[in-house]
């Protein structure tokens, strides 16, 4: 792939794929790896990568069960799809690769480090989207977990003080500064104490990088803090130590420095500055910096009031303002029509997937089908055969039922008759009862007015109570019956 003749390189690897004896389904997943890396990396032809990573993802997303291997090469498939998304500004198809690739890796993978940088690529996702309060939770829940690995390597060293300071940027972003500055001052005390732990040479490069980072973000809030003077020290620092390995963060630096001299009024410390920013644009374009350029000088020459260098750079920051929206809203454009593109693919290859499903399904129809009617046959048959049983059973069922019917009406009208003779002599005796009682009553009553005896007395009061009360009795009796 490296060579000057890259498509002669494809050749060269589908020849030594197809003579290779019986390949497998990660050699078949290892050549669409490479294909898409050469499409995306040389030819930077977007719809063919997505075509071999889709084709990738196909091939083993059905075999990764029990095979630690392909589940392995199944999440790295879904986190290239996902960083593809990404870079074209779909955020939530992104996010949703990653964590398919996450669940992957928590189901199959028994190395739990695996999974080390998940949770940073999706603050990555939440931070592209302005949600950085979600952003900050993800970098700090994947340090800790890189910090729980044991092993002390240099993809460990870059994750933590990259997870750290990017937790301090999005406390930048949303305003609270003094907790960004804790943090970017955090990766830097990190750098600077655990670079021997992981074993890295002290010249290395990228330590110095890494610390000139850290710095320059620290002036930016101190900026922001008023703190002028030490963030003038930390600018001058971190610019030292980034101008030549990474000069798009330089410029970035540099444009910071001016405006905080344009806020100070130190004109000609901001034009010093500017200068040597414009310098670097003439090298290393970027158009985010040159606009944020354009931005400072109109307000230098505002603050000075030269109107005519004022409406000058104002002028060339609204057209350049404009032309960057227009670049974004066609970029937005042709990203719709490659996912379009992309989703079309996939839906191919569903239809052919389906249609393979339902040649299949057809034939275990027919197959069914055939077994199906014989069965139902065979039940018919046996149906009409112990339905004669069970029309005879009722038959007798139902002579049965009409037999024991008629002996309760019977019995019904029997126990009427004897209920209606009851009540009448019930009546009969009532009535008979009622001309005694009441006489012995009448007596009573009459030998009570007479009587002077105490204990004569209560005894005759007493039967004339029970006398009212057989008399209650024969008249519950009378209306009852």
């Amino acid at each position: 792939m490296g060579t000057t003749e890259p498509l002669r390189s494809v050749e060269i690897l589908d020849s030594s794929y197809h003579a290779f004896p019986r390949p497998g389904i990660i050699d078949q997943q290892n050549v669409m790896l490479a294909k898409l890396i050469f499409f995306y990396e040389i030819k930077r032809d977007t719809p063919l990568t997505y075509l071999y990573l889709d084709s990738a993802i196909n091939l083993i997303k059905n075999n990764v069960k029990a095979n630690e291997k392909r589940a392995v090469a199944y999440a790295l498939m879904l986190r290239s799809k996902a960083y593809c998304l990404k870079t074209v500004r779909n955020y939530n198809e992104a996010l949703h690769y990653y964590l398919m690739a996450s669940q992957v890796v928590a189901a199959y993978v028994k190395d739990p480090c695996f999974a080390e940088a998940d949770k940073s690529y999706i603050g990555d996702i939440m931070f592209a989207q302005g949600k950085y309060m979600l952003a900050a939770e993800n970098y700090r829940a994947d340090n800790e977990k890189v910090t729980r690995c044991g092993e002390k390597v240099f993809v460990r060293f870059f994750l933590i003080q990259k997870n750290l300071s990017n937790i301090g940027l999005c406390y930048f972003k949303m305003g609270l500064y003094d907790s960004a500055y804790i943090y970017y001052n955090r990766s830097l005390e990190f750098i600077n104490q655990n670079w021997r732990v992981y074993g890295l040479d002290k010249n290395l490069p990228f330590l110095n990088i890494a610390r000139a980072t850290a710095s320059g973000f620290m002036a930016t809030v101190l900026v922001q803090k008023l703190e002028y003077q030490q963030a003038e020290e930390l600018f001058a620092q971190s610019i030292e130590g980034v101008k030549v390995a990474d000069p798009g963060f330089c410029e970035m630096l540099m444009a910071s420095q001016a405006a905080m001299y344009v806020q100070l009024k130190e004109t000609n410390k901001a034009l010093l500055a500017l200068r040597v920013l414009d310098s670097m644009l003439n090298k290393h374009k970027n158009t985010e910096i040159l606009l944020e350029s354009y931005r400072i000088k109109s307000d230098l020459y505002d603050a000075q009031k030269n109107d005519y260098l004022f409406l000058q750079y104002a002028e060339r920051y609204t057209s350049l303002k404009d032309s960057v929206k227009n670049a974004a809203k066609l970029f937005d454009r042709k990203n719709l029509e490659l996912e379009f593109e992309n989703n079309e693919g996939e839906g191919i290859n569903q239809r052919l997937e389906e249609r393979s499903r339902e040649k299949n399904r057809l034939l275990m129809g027919a197959t069914g089908s055939a077994v199906l009617l014989c069965c139902i046959v065979a039940l018919i048959w046996r149906s009409l055969k112990n339905t004669r049983k069970y029309l005879e059973r009722l038959r007798h069922l139902n002579k049965i039922v009409v037999t024991k019917k008629q002996a309760l009406e019977n019995a019904l009208v029997s126990v009427e008759q004897s209920n209606h003779e009851n009540s009448r002599m019930m009546k009969i005796v009532a009535h008979d009862l009622r001309s005694p009682v009441t006489g012995i009553s009448h007596i009573v009553f009459s030998i009570l007015a007479g009587c002077r005896d105490t204990d004569i007395k209560k005894d005759l009061e007493l039967i004339q109570e029970e006398c009212k009360n057989c008399d209650t009795l024969i008249q519950a009796l009378l209306l009852k019956g």
